[in-house]
Formats: C-alpha cells, structure tokens, sequence
C-alpha cells in the first residue's frame, strides 16, 4: 500500500513521512487513542519484531498488556517519548489526525500493521507522504491532544466535507502550464516558508498564520468566488482544511495541491528517472527549497537559492535558529555569519551566551527574549540592531 522504501537514500536508515485524516473521534476515546498511539514507540523498540517476516503474527504474539501499557500510564501528557525506532509528532482531535514521523525504514511495514489494528484508525488512513529527503527529523515522540490545523477558527466535520478538487502531481504542472499568467495561484504557507522556495507566479501573501492567509483570500476574491484559485502548501492538509472553508463559503472552483509540495517533488524525481532520452525533460515550477517544521527545516526541490541570509543579504537557503535557546529566533543565516555571529542572530545578549558553561546557564534560568506569540520577524530584528536599537 505504502511502497518500497529500499532505494530512499537516508542519512542514518530513518524515513521521514506524514499522513492525515478527516475522521470522527468521539472526545472521549482521544486520551485512550493517545495512549495507543504512545504505544507504538515501545512496541516499535522491540529488536523481535525488527526482522519479522510476518507482521501480523508477531503482533498477535506481542504481550501487549503486560510490556506496554504499564510504561504508558506513566507518560504525563507533556512528557515526550524517547525513542529509537519511531520519532516525530501526531495531532488528534475530534476531527481525525495529522501525523509526521521518521522511523526506521525497517519499521514502515510495522507502522502500516499498527494502524490497521487501531479500531479507531483502520481503514482511513491513506498511503504515507514520504519526504524528500530522509534522516531522523525529530528528537522525540509526541503525541498531543490538539487541533489538527492552527486554523483560528472551530472547525467540524461538516465544514471539512467540502473538499476542494484534489490534483495529482502530474494534473498540477499540466494546468499551471497551460494556464501561465491566467491563473490564480496562491501559496497558503507563512511567510517564512516561502523565502526559500515557491511555485513561480504565486501569489505570496506576506502572513504569519492561517487565519491571516485565509483573511486575505476573502478579501482579494470575496466577490469572485467562482474565479478558479489554485492553493498549495507544504503537505496538503492546510490546502484541505482552507479550501473545504472556502467551498463552504461559496467558493465553487478550489483546486489544491494532493500532498503538497513534497508529493510534487517526489514526482519530479521519478519522472526523472523514469524519463527516455527522447523524451522533452520535465522543468521544475517549484523553486528552490520546501520548508520543513522539524530539525531538517527544508529539503531541496531544486538546486536554485533564492533566499538571503538576514544578516549579510548574501544568496543564502539554510535557515537556523538562534544558538542562544533563550532567544532561539528562526533566520536563514549563512556559513560566513554563522561563523562570525558563533551562530547566533548576532545580539550582544545573545552573543555573550553562547560562551557561557551550560551549567550557568541552567543556573541563571534566563528568561525567554521572545514569546512564540509575538511572532517576531527576523528583519524587523536585524533591522532594529543595524540601527543601534
């Protein structure tokens, strides 16, 4: 169902993938499916089932109740899993789940099994969304009880039966082809998602969050709902989420991305692959990188920069975080200023940190320099620092 994964080139034998699904999860049974789902990293840890040739019947033999469920009662809802075999974090709420993961590339068959055995999520979880690029993306495992989509707004079932029309890869390039400048095509990421990498001729709207990206649909083409719009993002899911909305607004002609700009990329590696010598090679309307919300934060689509470092202004697509974890900002920050700002956002504060022992750091406890909610933007920053503020 998922594939072979044996050719992905992976750094150190981990996969990277994401699925998702619209389901009804009445809230009571959601502390029990975390639990369940929690269980899958102790489960997946057994080196006896790491070469098993029958799946189901290892899982059959497994004593769960006994090697499992004890260690699971005792995780506290913010204690993380620490683990070998599977890393990464799944969202589920009373609308289904969004999971993304690296695993072993041993453990995919074994993933698969699991869920089909989950009488809450057999059968509705379709075909993993396999990154670009493979290395263990995440630290540890969690498992949150949360909205699937930051959405800033109650979403239900109903609403997300309104889907957009899904588009194969294939389906996508074909129309943006043959549309060129005639058609209405908006990137539905942050802003800081699209300073390296984007569909050519996308709209870009300059957002921080989905509410915002939705707000600015509405007012752009509020009074053109039946305009043919094209939406993409990272995975697919904000594209489901935003156009089941609109539809559900009047908007009649959605047409999304299926699996986002990973599944466009994944499909430009086996055309090419898969391409004669004769045939008229495929040309990447995607440029540059996707952005990645783990450890990774991107994988190449194509080898274009088209982002710049925010402390030099040099071509630049490595985006980082402030090694000062108090202030932790995220910027795309080049070698040369890594090395000249100890690979920091260049503060003095936060230069003086870094040399710090981490036990005086801990000793100090330091207040964070930002709150998440600020939302600060790293060139109002720089840009404040330039000017001695």
């Amino acid at each position: 169902m998922d594939g072979s994964v044996k050719d992905f080139e992976s750094k150190d034998g981990y996969i990277t993938a994401s699925f998702y699904a619209f389901k009804a999860i009445e809230k009571t049974k959601l502390e029990e499916l975390k639990k369940e789902l929690l269980s899958w990293s102790k489960i997946m840890a057994q080196d006896d089932l790491e070469n098993s040739s029958d799946i189901e019947r290892a899982l059959d033999n497994f004593e769960y109740e006994d090697r499992i469920r004890s260690q699971i009662r005792k995780l506290t809802k913010a204690k993380p899993v620490d683990t070998r075999a599977i890393t990464g974090r799944i969202y589920i709420d009373e609308n289904g789940i969004n999971a993304q993961v690296s695993l072993l590339g041993s453990k995919v068959r074994l993933l698969r099994a699991l869920i089909e055995r989950s009488e809450i999520l057999r059968g509705t979880i379709p075909p993993f969304n396999f990154g670009l690029s493979h290395e263990r993306a995440f630290k540890r495992f969690h498992v949150r009880i949360r909205p699937l989509v930051a959405a800033g707004t109650t979403l239900d079932l109903e609403t997300l039966k309104n889907e957009p029309e899904y588009l194969t890869p294939q389906q996508w390039h074909e129309q943006l082809e043959e549309k060129q400048g005639e058609k209405v095509l908006i990137d539905m990421r942050n802003t800081y998602e699209f300073k390296v990498g984007k569909f050519k001729d996308a709209e870009c709207p300059d957002v921080d969050t989905f509410r915002e990206e939705m707000d600015y649909v509405r007012e752009k083409y509020g009074d053109k709902k039946e305009k043919e719009i094209y939406m993409y993002c990272t995975g697919g899911i904000r594209c489901s989420v935003a156009g089941a909305i609109l539809k559900s607004e009047g908007f009649s002609n959605v047409k999304t991305l299926k699996g986002g700009v990973i599944a466009y990329g994944k499909w430009l590696k086996n055309v090419s692959k898969e391409k004669s010598s004769e045939s008229r090679e495929i040309q990447s309307l995607f440029i540059g990188k996707n952005f990645t919300f783990d450890k990774r934060l991107g994988e190449p689509v194509t080898q274009d920069i088209v982002g710049r470092c925010d402390q030099c202004n040099e071509p630049c697509d490595t985006f980082t975080n402030c090694a000062n974890m108090s202030c932790n900002i995220l910027f795309i920050q080049c070698e040369n200023c890594r090395k000249k700002h100890k690979g920091t956002c260049g503060s003095h504060f936060c230069m003086t940190q870094v040399d710090k022992p981490i036990d005086l750091l801990k000793k100090e406890k330091n207040k964070s320099v930002w709150s998440y909610h600020d939302r600060v933007r790293p060139e109002i920053l720089f840009s404040k620092m330039k000017l001695g503020n």
